[in-house]
């Protein structure tokens, strides 16, 4: 079940994130590749640990047998 917190993405995860986010759009597209990454890839790398973290609390024993 998800929680009101995560829902208004409220989470120290999802802070995190959105900070993460918004420094790297603040960043020039020379920056950005210099780093090896482009604008499409912003938000999804800001957000891999929130998605991380919702898998492990999603997870249940027996899960990862077919």
């Amino acid at each position: 079940m998800i929680s009101l917190k995560r829902l208004f993405g409220l989470t120290p995860e999802q802070k995190l994130a959105r900070k993460t986010a918004k420094e790297l759009h603040a960043l020039s597209d020379n920056e950005l590749r210099d780093l090896g990454i482009t604008r499409g890839d912003i938000n999804y790398i800001a957000y891999e640990p929130v998605r991380e973290l919702i898998k492990k609390e999603n997870y249940e024993a027996g899960d990862h047998y077919m």
